[in-house]
């Protein structure tokens, strides 16, 4: 799971530069388009953040993933 929405975040980060403004998705320099990106980079690295210390801090969670 914290492999899953690592990925996901990590894709975000990646792509973030798109949204920008004057950037690839947001060329017409829209200033929510940004905001909005920004919130959706928080809103994935908080639940990352959640995953990973829960897995670390009750151990026995990660034996109900796949092995």
């Amino acid at each position: 799971m914290a492999g899953l929405v690592g990925w996901v975040f990590i894709g975000r980060l990646v792509t973030l530069d798109d949204d920008e403004p004057e950037g690839w998705s947001n060329p017409v320099d829209d200033g929510e388009v940004w905001r909005s990106s920004l919130r959706s980079l928080a809103v994935k690295g908080l639940v990352f953040g959640v995953i990973v210390v829960a897995g670390l801090a009750f151990p026995a969670l990660r034996s109900l993933g796949a092995s």
